[in-house]
């Protein structure tokens, strides 16, 4: 099976393109903006790098966020737009899953915790298994609220922490766990995620857990819209 792994949520554009579990090539930048300008030519090379079309692909597997607005945006319409006229089939991972596949199982029986800082002193949260299978979804919360929850999911079992903000979390939260280096999504975890899904055909949609910081201003003849 042929599939691409595109990720435009976090402060990564990241590409890759795998058959079965072969790696046919890859590629991420770190951006702070700019995605919708990047993902375009990124897949272009890529796909030359391959020898592949962007109408090859038996699924595209699409990081849906939470993150940030414009790029999960950025990345679901690039994926949906690779499926107009019965393209490849879309398959939507949550960041923090996407995080979580790039843990390596060292063999303990351990919950992985997947922690994105959402700012104001919160932070977007998911439980895993050790094969990133969810035990809690995806949610927003203060430590608090994620310690409770971390402690309900743990049965005993040990936590690791993953994502750009486990270092932070491990500071200032009261969890007997370790962090894990990994700090950014692998787009080669979600290619391959994807070419596994057994699920059912999904109606892929962001995944945002909070409205945005930014609000349209209340001036000019659309402001009584925004009033109601």
């Amino acid at each position: 099976m042929l599939t691409m792994g595109i990720d435009t949520a976090l402060s990564h554009c990241s590409v890759a393109i795998m058959f079965d579990e072969q790696v046919l090539a890859e590629n991420s930048v770190l951006l702070t903006r700019g995605h919708a300008e990047q993902i375009g030519p990124m897949v272009r090379e890529i796909c030359a790098l391959a020898d592949v079309s962007v109408l090859d692909f038996d699924r595209i597997g699409v990081v849906v966020g939470p993150g940030s607005f414009a790029g999960v945006r950025v990345g679901l319409a690039f994926a949906r737009g690779l499926q107009i006229d019965g393209g490849p089939q879309i398959v939507g991972v949550s960041s923090l899953q996407g995080l979580a596949l790039g843990v390596h199982d060292d063999g303990e029986d351990k919950n992985i915790l997947a922690l994105i800082d959402a700012r104001q002193g919160y932070f977007y949260a998911a439980v895993f298994d050790r094969d990133a299978k969810v035990i809690a979804p995806p949610f927003i919360g203060n430590r608090n609220l994620i310690e409770e929850t971390v402690f309900a999911a743990a049965k005993g079992r040990k936590v690791l922490l993953c994502g750009p903000a486990a270092g932070d979390f491990i500071q200032i939260g009261n969890l007997a766990g370790s962090a894990s280096e990994n700090t950014h999504i692998d787009a080669k975890e979600i290619a391959n995620f994807c070419a596994c899904y057994s699920g059912a055909k999904q109606n892929v949609s962001p995944l945002y857990l909070r409205p945005p910081d930014a609000a349209p201003k209340k001036t000019g003849r659309y402001s009584a819209v925004y009033d109601k």
